[in-house]
């Protein structure tokens, strides 16, 4: 058999195809076109449709938690504000002068036999005003007179008699809208006062007078709608106060100064979802959340500016097409090229075909390397050995290296050797799980601290064995949210605080009673290894436990002796009033639940539901021991303090069955400990 020569298989190769007709070539390139713009059009609107949701879910998820943060933040400050009188409106001297009054002949307001308190009376008003700096304060009657004021106070309005009518039938604090008297934006609030006794000691005794605050909150309501450092651009936050009938609505704005700003109705106090709309301070579009403030008319509104908050996705668009065209473009040619040129030569044809692949190959690679240019998220792919194979622009950028820099290192050459060790735990779990796992780390980059949500996913081999050839890392900026959620969480702890200063002004019996609870109950629940979120609760607990004491008389709580069973009854409801007061507060953990059954016994002695064993949680039963052992070293009004020895040795011999062994036994060992030396002795002195 004679091999041919290398010229006749050239010569061969150049020679006209059959079957392939210059019209077919045409058709065939026409589809091939429009098969690649298909499939370029249906893969550059998936990747906008799954950019645009996210994008949205992060402006959703953004704007409520800023409006929720900011209603959280007027609602404590109102209530700040309206505590302010709590220690005038609930002293006897003012009770039982609101009472008199009350008491006194319906055309004589003020009888003589009350005059010669006025002047005290009015004196005392006085420096109620001066040391809280108020506008005015009045004590209005059922009637609605203000029978009382303070000296410079000016003539009240219908509008704060009707309001001091409202509060007298309701019996509860209220706010009025604000207004502008003057320079200065004002707010009314309404205090009941109630008389000194019921008739009926079960009853609550009824309403006398309506003490009424006139607040100045000009800088107030102007620092709750300022910029904040962290604002995005285009984000604004305002304050919508709404008339209930709808036909008035004024804002106050950072624009505004603190003043009110007449704005076009209708608009309700309801809720605002998420969406995009038009501004209702000046008609631009943008995308906002409202929630409403209960104490208050007031819809706190927050926007962003839709030009501004979707610019990300209007340049991501752009590029694409751009992309998508070059590549279209590309090929078109390429199909073209191959179409003009099929008469010639074999191998010319081949050169082509080959030429043709180089083009589309790097039209897609043209494509991939735009769109992961696009992406603000932080892509990496790490071999099994914990080397970077590849990652994105956005990856290097953040790092502050270029990409040749970055791949072939790892985390500890490219993190430092304290991140790096974190990082690998969450590799090391991701293999070994076999499964995607997500974590929020703590990252430098670039020296400024920020936290990352970084998931990560095992990549197998296609080829057996299917072995787990290494990690894609996806990483996110929210260093954001953590900051809200961080101020959210002081503003929490802030308000505890509050809460624990009122409950040890209750009672001066309570006075570091709180503290004393918390730092045994937290050396108790590292002795029994409880996990961190119960730990976390009994902390909070801890503070919380004796709120619902400040609805029981005073007389009840300092009774130097014994109480009556009627007595004892009385002070038992303390817990439910406890579960009350935290009933809507969302902590995220079991805080009311373990308030709510500190006073539940194993053996079922306890109250209020009567639990036993192990239907009673173990928070439950370490902050319950930990309050009977604070009380019991420390005096009361009816006994006088034993040792912790003593009181050690009385719960081991009768409470271990109300308490359980395990958790006495934790007490046991937690004092013993050099700290619980260390807290013990300190009472001592």
């Amino acid at each position: 058999m004679t091999t041919p020569d290398v010229s006749q298989l050239l010569t061969a190769a150049q020679q006209p195809k059959p079957g392939s007709p210059r019209r077919w070539l045409m058709f065939s390139g026409v589809l091939g076109l429009a098969i690649v713009v298909g499939v370029a059009w249906i893969v550059l609107s998936l990747i906008l449709r799954q950019q645009s949701e996210a994008l949205y879910a992060k402006l959703d998820e953004r704007l409520s938690l800023l409006a929720h943060s900011r209603v959280e933040v007027i609602e404590t400050r109102l209530d700040g504000t309206a505590r302010l009188a709590s220690g005038l409106v609930n002293s006897d001297l003012v009770r039982l002068f609101a009472t008199e009054i009350d008491l006194s002949v319906e055309t004589d307001p003020l009888a003589a036999r009350l005059a010669d308190q006025a002047p005290y009376m009015m004196e005392l008003l006085n420096e109620f005003v001066r040391q809280n700096g108020l506008q005015a304060v009045y004590f209005f009657d059922r009637a609605g007179r203000a029978v009382l004021d303070s000296g410079a106070a000016p003539e009240p309005t219908a509008a704060q008699r009707d309001a001091a009518l409202a509060a007298f039938e309701s019996g509860e604090t209220l706010f009025s809208p604000l207004r502008v008297r003057g320079q200065e934006v004002e707010l009314d609030i309404h205090r009941p006062v109630r008389a000194v006794q019921a008739a009926d000691p079960n009853a609550t005794p009824r309403v006398v007078a309506v003490f009424t605050m006139t607040v100045p909150v000009t800088s107030v309501v102007a620092d709750f709608v300022a910029e904040r450092p962290l604002s995005e651009p285009g984000e604004r936050t305002a304050i919508l106060q709404i008339d209930p009938s709808g036909d008035e609505v004024v804002a106050i704005t950072p624009a505004s100064a603190g003043d009110l700003i007449p704005i076009a109705p209708p608009l309700t106090a309801d809720p605002l979802p998420f969406a995009e709309r038009r501004s209702p301070l000046d008609g631009s579009d943008v995308l906002s959340v409202g929630l409403p403030v209960q104490s208050l008319p007031w819809l706190v509104l927050q926007e962003i500016e839709s030009e501004v908050a979707l610019s990300p996705l209007t340049q991501l668009r752009r590029v694409l097409i751009a992309i998508a065209l070059l590549a279209v473009a590309v090929i078109g040619a390429t199909l073209f090229a191959v179409w003009y040129n099929q008469s010639n030569t074999y191998n010319r044809a081949m050169a082509e075909q080959y030429r043709d692949l180089a083009g589309r190959i790097d039209a897609q690679k043209r494509l991939l390397d735009g769109i992961n240019g696009a992406i603000r998220e932080l892509i990496g792919l790490k071999r099994r050995d914990g080397t970077y194979a590849y990652v994105n622009p956005a990856f290097a950028e953040a790092v502050g290296r270029p990409v040749d820099q970055i791949v072939g290192q790892s985390d500890e050459a490219v993190f430092g050797h304290g991140q790096a060790r974190r990082l690998e735990h969450s590799d090391q779990a991701a293999i070994e799980s076999e499964v995607a796992i997500r974590a929020e780390e703590q990252i430098y980059l670039g020296g400024e601290r920020r936290f990352l949500e970084i998931s990560k996913v095992p990549l197998h081999r296609d080829e057996p064995p299917a072995d787990i050839d290494g990690i894609v890392m996806v990483a996110r900026d929210v260093t954001d949210l953590v900051d809200e959620r961080r101020k959210r969480d002081a503003a929490l702890h802030h308000t505890i605080d509050a809460l624990v200063r009122t409950i040890e002004l209750s009672d001066p019996y309570l006075a570091g009673h709180s503290l004393l609870v918390r730092q045994l109950a937290l050396m108790m629940a590292r002795e029994l290894d409880l996990p961190e979120d119960e730990v976390a609760a009994l902390g909070i607990a801890a503070n919380l436990a004796q709120i619902g004491k400040i609805f029981v008389p005073r007389e009840i709580l300092n009774k130097p002796e014994r109480l009556t069973p009627e007595e004892l009854r009385l002070m038992e409801t303390h817990v439910e009033h406890a579960a009350e007061v935290l009933r809507d507060i969302d902590f995220g953990m079991p805080v009311r639940e373990t308030v709510y059954e500190m006073y539940e016994r194993m053996d079922g002695s306890g109250y209020p539901r009567r639990l036993s064993g192990e239907e009673i949680r173990v928070t439950a039963r370490v902050l319950g021991l930990a309050d009977v052992f604070a009380a019991r070293i420390r005096p009361r009004s009816y006994r006088s303090a034993i040792t912790p020895d003593e009181a050690l040795s009385v719960l081991k011999t009768y409470s271990a069955g109300k308490f359980g062994d395990t958790v006495v036994h934790a007490l046991e060992v937690s004092i013993r400990t050099t700290e619980g030396e260390k807290l013990l002795s300190a009472l001592n002195r």
